[in-house]
């Protein structure tokens, strides 16, 4: 059966750190002459699950307009050197109280805190050109030599030629020779990774997004910088009217996770592109600071050093060198940590007497994170919810608990218990692990003979305290994966059975793939299950009763996990079983890929 994949936007993924800036509140501000614009939401536009975004904007208007006070932009626009970056004055960076309590309350609380004090400090830069790579500790796990080398590979390129730093801010002169001609009067060429985009929306749904991208371009004439303009202009009017109209945008995160940043401009005076001698994107960019938590203790399972390394490569996007953490001592109240770890003996913490590893195992990873934000850090994803990680007791009980639908569910806590359940199961059911993942161990029972005997081996295999999960079976050909971040969707596939038969449609069960796939429409089911469970970040498994089910209607949940893991496109002329796929000499590649683009959307 063939797969189809939809990239919409090319495959230059430079577009995604922006999402991550939102997500970390970066804002980044344009210099235009010698005044400042920013371009941006209100402080009343919030995001619903990151109450402090509009402080951290707010904030930094308030960075700029000190930096302005304090003494002109004129090093910043300068064509030339002049004697290196400027050093701004350190009273031009307003104090700001250090108590950050409020910033690591719920992320998905649907009022903002009261009062949020959040310390922004500049990109940490150690030098005077563009952003460089971290790396981590030596005495941490390093990656795997294969796996290091396409990560190092993976494309960071754009059209600038040239990138320095003028004081708190980066002035890069952009490949015009690299421009394409789109239409009419507009062209377009790849932008690198320091500012927002601007996110377009259908017309009379416009949000804030539409226009956050805070890059000013100047077109350079006879050694001097002439701003052009104006900025967020439609498309077409860049093609119809022209004369220095630009737009700094990106594809809509429901078109899916490939996509790039772009600048769509005009010439001033439409003038011929061949006598443009250059242009400049100036951006003054900041954000909160931002750190890394490694789990140093634990097997070596090639997953904390896989994700990273993908994350030092998104702080490199933000021109951030973030603070490198593994004792909880190091922790910096304020910052915004990003960490992932999973199971297999990866994070493993002691045991009382009779504990199962399985079973205590999200309990304590959420616990153990926990402690860095009862310390004042902001992690991100929430700890909280990785009391749901591989733990499908937890999943009924709030499915349950929320409205989530799902198909029947019962939990039995014994042999014994599950034998006496025959008035209460409606077949056909499906037997799984609570604690299991890949569909690993999965049964399935169509009549209650069927059923004891599956019962009989799963609890005979399993040790004491383990529970069992019946769960009606809706019986589809396939069903939905979809990852997405906030509340939104940016990966997802159908996940084909290979038979009505199946008792899963995983791909270890021989099922096939299709990317084909309706983000967009299915964006709004997506936010709800969100927003109802609490858990903003997860991949979520959806099945339908209609063999070509709408999308934008409720369907069945059957689990959704915090950290799990992506599975990149096969080939469009793919005609085997993802499992197979799986094999293939190009799939690491895609994978680490698409694992990147997460990191950046993260």
């Amino acid at each position: 059966m063939g797969r189809t994949s939809k990239r919409p936007g090319g495959s230059v993924w430079l577009w995604a750190w922006r999402v991550l800036a939102f997500l970390l509140g970066v804002t980044a501000i344009a210099v235009v002459s010698n005044s400042a614009v920013l371009h941006g939401a209100s402080a009343s536009e919030q995001h619903p699950q990151r109450p402090i975004l509009a402080e951290l904007r707010g904030n930094t208007k308030k960075l700029l307009d000190a930096e302005l006070r304090a003494g002109g932009t004129e090093n910043v626009l300068d064509a030339g050197p002049r004697g290196g970056p400027t050093q701004w004055p350190e009273k031009s960076v307003p104090q700001v109280a250090p108590g950050v309590q409020a910033a690591a309350a719920s992320l998905v609380a649907t009022d903002p805190p009261q009062s949020i004090n959040v310390p922004l400090r500049h990109a940490s830069l150690s030098h005077d050109g563009c952003p460089k790579a971290v790396t981590g500790k030596t005495t941490w796990r390093q990656l795997e030599s294969k796996d290091s080398k396409i990560i190092k590979s993976q494309r960071s390129s754009s059209m600038v030629k040239k990138c320095e730093r003028r004081g708190q801010a980066l002035r890069l002169s952009l490949r015009l020779e690299s421009a394409r001609h789109v239409r009419g009067k507009a062209f377009e060429i790849s932008l690198p990774d320091y500012i927002l985009a601007d996110e377009p929306s259908e017309v009379g749904a416009e949000t804030w997004r539409a226009h956050r991208s805070t890059l000013q371009l100047y077109a350079l004439k006879d050694g001097q910088l002439h701003p052009m303009g104006p900025a967020h202009a439609p498309h077409a009017q860049i093609a119809k009217t022209g004369s220095g109209a630009y737009s700094h945008w990106r594809p809509a995160m429901t078109d899916g996770p490939s996509g790039q940043s772009s600048l769509r401009f005009s010439t001033p005076g439409n003038m011929p592109i061949s006598k443009v001698e250059g242009l400049v994107a100036v951006v003054h960019s900041m954000a909160p600071a931002v750190g890394w938590i490694e789990f140093a203790a634990g097997k070596r399972v090639k997953h904390q050093e896989i994700f990273r390394e993908l994350y030092f490569k998104t702080f490199l996007s933000l021109g951030l060198e973030p603070q490198l953490v593994d004792e909880l001592e190091q922790t910096e109240p304020g910052t915004q940590y990003f960490w992932r770890i999973g199971g297999n003996q990866e994070f493993r913490q002691p045991l009382a007497p009779g504990e199962i590893y399985e079973k205590r195992l999200p309990y304590q990873i959420a616990e153990f994170y926990g402690k860095y934000v009862e310390r004042g850090g902001w992690l991100w994803p929430p700890p909280a919810s990785y009391i749901y990680y591989q733990n499908k007791v937890a999943l009924a009980e709030l499915f349950k608990s929320t409205g989530v639908q799902t198909p029947e569910t019962w939990v039995f806590r014994s042999l014994a218990e599950a034998l006496e359940s025959e008035s209460k199961v409606r077949f056909p059911v499906v037997i799984k692990d609570p604690y299991g993942f890949s569909s690993n161990g999965i049964k399935q029972a169509a009549n209650w003979e069927e059923f004891t005997k599956g019962i009989r081996s799963f609890f005979s295999v399993v040790g004491p305290g383990i529970e069992a999960i019946v769960q009606q079976k809706v019986v589809a050909l396939r069903e939905a994966r979809v990852t997405y971040i906030d509340g939104k969707p940016f990966h997802g596939y159908w996940r084909q059975r290979k038979s009505l038969a199946s008792a899963s449609a995983a791909s270890n069960l021989g099922g096939f793939q299709s990317f084909d796939f309706p983000l967009e429409k299915i964006a709004p089911v997506v936010a709800r299950f969100a927003a109802n469970t609490g858990v903003p970040v997860g991949g979520v498994d959806f099945i339908w009763k209609e063999e070509n089910p709408d999308v934008s209607k409720e369907p069945f949940a059957l689990e959704v996990s915090p950290t799990s893991d992506l599975n990149p496109p096969s080939p469009a002329d793919w005609t085997k079983s993802y499992k197979e796929f799986k094999s293939t000499a190009g799939y690491r590649a895609a994978y680490l890929e698409v694992s990147r683009q997460w990191c950046d959307l993260m």
